[in-house]
């Protein structure tokens, strides 16, 4: 073979090498004079081209405003088409270097088709959530209007999400894009009363709140609970009202055992006790009717939920408490100190000690034997679920000070014949009983 033709050969085995090696390379990273969203992405990798669009896209915003006054800023991300990836014109990057080199390198048009993809645009649905509801706060306007009936939170939602894509970088005055949802309603007479109706029950005001828990039940939610029919009834559907009792309602307003109260004496001084049978409940049967009636009636409502029990999130104003430290029982009724008694209770022991804690006297009783230690009672008013409770103990012939600590019962609270008498006849079956140190 001629040396000539051997040199030939051994440059394009060479040129060949280059190629194959320019093409693995440019598999991984973007061509010469490449450009997305104006900024230069040459021989950057996938990663570090969407590192720089992340950086680019938290300055990319649409800024909603109601009448001049700047509601919520809502930011982009921009994200790279798989069609638009190194690999898929990695074959030229001869031409693109050759281009670069001499100046002419084209600018690579990414911008405009990265811009139409579907992805580009993350909006962030909390913050459209926001928008709504202030809206509707602010102007007090009908906003839930579509196709006949009314525009939903979801149809809102998207709405305003097609209308950011159509207007990037400018500000969208929203009141615009309402009167345009407004213009979707027909003129059938059934129908526009159909929609005043819903819309009186979307504008009722009900918050519940006891204590310092509140819940407020928003407009985006009663638009759930909202039906109407092909002849233009308005119905509230009754097991998603009743669900949402059942999941918002009670979970937020429900107590459970080990949770702590304070409760607030007559005189302000307070104590801890942790609740034991002493707990409340919504009644989700009784609080969903109540619920129905005021939506149907568009009766607006701030307070407490319907509980299961008198119990309430606050200091009752009725109870008897047993002061174990001091050796007392008092009697607190229509929030007044009503009687005060010295007591003896259990002996401060594992086995003997008096039960702490939100009791209730479920049930009572006179001249009763407790048939666990065969003692005979003339008055007896349980709070326990294993016996103890408050009685008569007329073995006694006195009663306080630190008699408990050697000489107390077995976990009942030991009263004066009278004093158990008077708190019998004072008090009844269902008042909470609060033990504590």
């Amino acid at each position: 073979m001629k040396k000539s033709v051997k040199i030939i050969l051994v440059v394009l085995c060479v040129i060949a090498g280059i190629y194959v090696s320019g093409l693995v390379f440019f598999n991984m990273h973007y061509l010469p004079g490449t450009v997305i969203e104006g900024i230069d992405m040459s021989l950057n990798t996938k990663d570090e081209v969407n590192s720089k669009l992340s950086d680019y896209a938290d300055n990319i915003c649409v800024t909603y405003k109601l009448e001049g006054k700047t509601i919520e800023t809502l930011s982009g991300f921009v994200s790279v088409d798989e069609s638009l990836l190194p690999s898929t014109m990695a074959y030229t990057w001869p031409v693109k270097l050759i281009e670069e080199y001499v100046g002419t390198s084209s600018t690579v048009a990414y911008a405009n088709q990265v811009s139409s993809d579907e992805e580009f645009w993350n909006i962030d649905e909390s913050m459209i959530a926001q928008v709504i509801e202030e809206i509707d706060i602010s102007k007090g306007k009908e906003i839930f209007f579509y196709k006949g009936a009314y525009l939903s939170y979801e149809n809102l939602k998207d709405s305003i999400i097609e209308y950011t894509k159509g207007n990037l970088g400018n500000d969208v005055e929203l009141i615009d894009r309402i009167d345009e949802a407004k213009e979707m309603v027909s003129s059938n007479e059934e129908e526009q009363a159909a929609i005043e109706q819903a819309n009186k029950i979307i504008s009722t005001d009900i918050t519940y709140k006891d204590g310092d828990i509140s819940l407020k039940l928003t407009k985006k939610k009663i638009v759930s609970f909202i039906k109407i029919t092909e002849d233009y009834e308005v119905k509230i559907k009754e097991k998603a009202l009743t669900k949402y009792v059942e999941n918002s309602i009670a979970k937020a307003f429900d107590t459970y055992v080990g949770d702590t109260m304070t409760i607030e004496r007559p005189d302000g001084s307070t104590f801890d006790v942790e609740i034991k049978t002493y707990r409340y409940t919504v009644d989700v049967e009784k609080e969903s009717k109540k619920l129905l009636k005021r939506l149907n009636k568009c009766v607006d409502y701030t307070g407490a939920p319907i509980y299961s029990s008198e119990a309430s999130r606050d200091t009752p104003d009725n109870y008897i408490e047993v002061d174990i430290t001091n050796q007392l029982v008092t009697v607190v009724k229509n929030g007044k100190k009503a009687y005060t008694t010295s007591c003896v209770t259990g002996k401060p022991t594992s086995e003997r000690a008096t039960k702490t804690g939100a009791w209730v006297n479920s049930w009572r009783a006179t001249e009763w034997t407790m048939v666990k230690y065969e003692t005979f009672v003339h008055y007896w008013m349980p709070f326990t679920y294993d016996g103890q409770g408050l009685h008569d103990a007329t073995w006694r012939s006195s009663f306080g000070g630190s008699i408990y600590k050697y000489n107390g019962s077995h976990g009942c609270v030991n009263l004066p014949l009278y004093a158990a008498k008077t708190i019998y006849e004072m008090t009844s079956t269902g008042w909470p009983v609060f033990v504590h140190y």
